[in-house]
């Protein structure tokens, strides 16, 4: 399914979300980061990813959230992921996203 990708209200990019680890609620895509990301969110991602110890509190607060393309918001309790490494940023990108309710996956993704 179709999904945008925001941190906080800004819009950073969008991806199309497949079901991944049904009983862990994961789902995943490849992103397509737009402008936005580029500006105000990818120097967080590559920060999170080089520490031995991320800052879990300073993740949380970029308030990742995903709207599906049917306006339903997903609330995920594992939270989002970015694989993108500053090292091989022309790398294609993809999204985690994990902890989703299961009524969601099986209302959406099955």
């Amino acid at each position: 399914m179709k999904a945008q990708i925001f941190s906080h209200e800004l819009h950073i990019g969008t991806t199309e979300l497949h079901l991944g680890d049904q009983s862990m609620g994961c789902v995943y895509g490849d992103f397509f980061p737009n402008d936005n990301y580029y500006k105000h969110v990818q120097k967080a991602v590559w920060e999170f990813w080089s520490k031995d110890k991320p800052d879990y509190q300073k993740w949380a607060a970029m308030q990742f959230s995903a709207q599906l393309e049917n306006g339903y918001f997903i609330y995920a309790a594992g939270g989002f992921t970015f694989d993108d490494i500053e090292e091989l940023k022309d790398e294609p990108k993809r999204i985690d996203i994990a902890g989703i309710d299961w009524h969601v996956i099986e209302d959406f993704f099955l």
